[in-house]
């Protein structure tokens, strides 16, 4: 496991556990971040969707044949923490119009984060 991963699995980590104690209520975090959009979300799983992808490939080549599913459950599907953690941090008033945009947004991202990873081997050979 190099350097990048265990950064990657630590900040994901962190964004899960705060997220998660917002949901049981013993951290107040709506509003911190009251500036946060729809729009300033999404951007953000669009371009940790592609990167994240982009990354991974590259990263895969390296990695050996048991880790390499491990790591993609961690590229994939670790940014949702970070999208909940963000969603928490907007105002009340984002929390009530669309409850389920961190799960939007993890689509998007799994979505863009797909592209470069079914086309890691384009144009064939």
């Amino acid at each position: 496991m190099g350097r990048l991963e265990s950064i990657l699995g630590g900040l994901y980590l962190a964004s899960a556990l705060l997220a998660l104690l917002h949901q049981l209520g013993w951290v107040v975090l709506t509003g911190l971040l009251a500036p946060l959009s729809l729009q300033a979300l999404y951007t953000l799983a669009v371009a940790v969707g592609w990167v994240s992808g982009n990354v991974f490939v590259r990263r895969r080549k390296l990695l050996p044949e048991g880790l390499r599913r491990r790591f993609l459950a961690l590229y994939l599907l670790g940014p949702f923490c970070l999208y909940a953690l963000l969603f928490s941090l907007g105002p009340e008033t984002l929390h009530a119009v669309s409850p389920l945009v961190p799960v939007y947004a993890l689509g998007v991202s799994c979505v863009l984060f797909l592209v470069p990873y079914l086309l890691r081997n384009w144009p064939p050979r």
